[in-house]
């Protein structure tokens, strides 16, 4: 047993307690770069964010109103202006022989 102790306790197997070592310039560091990452999140969260949110929602607004330009908000327009909006004649001379057959229904109780 005696000689597995001294094989343990050669420089090959020497186990070496760490000994927590707080550097000033090392604590002050980790601070400084504590403080930049918030400094960093405040800026982004401040100025940035909402930035690339607007830009977003323009983008997704634009491309909703080209899919569904009935849906488009009507520009406002000055009070006491009158302006009169045409309907196409199209739309009331539909030829109503392709609807197809008119079948009658009872209803079932």
């Amino acid at each position: 047993m005696p000689i597995l102790l001294n094989i343990l306790k050669s420089s090959k197997f020497a186990i070496h307690k760490a000994k927590p070592s707080l550097q000033p310039m090392g604590l002050l560091r980790f601070l400084l770069i504590v403080f930049l990452i918030y400094l960093f999140f405040r800026v982004f969260n401040r100025f940035i964010l909402p930035l690339l949110v607007r830009v977003t929602l323009r983008k997704v607004q634009t491309r909703f109103y080209e899919q569904n330009p009935h849906l488009k908000p009507e520009a406002p327009q000055k009070e006491g202006k009158v302006t009169i909006k045409r309907v196409s004649k199209d739309k009331d001379n539909h030829d109503s022989s392709d609807l197809g057959e008119y079948v009658d229904y009872e209803e079932i109780k």
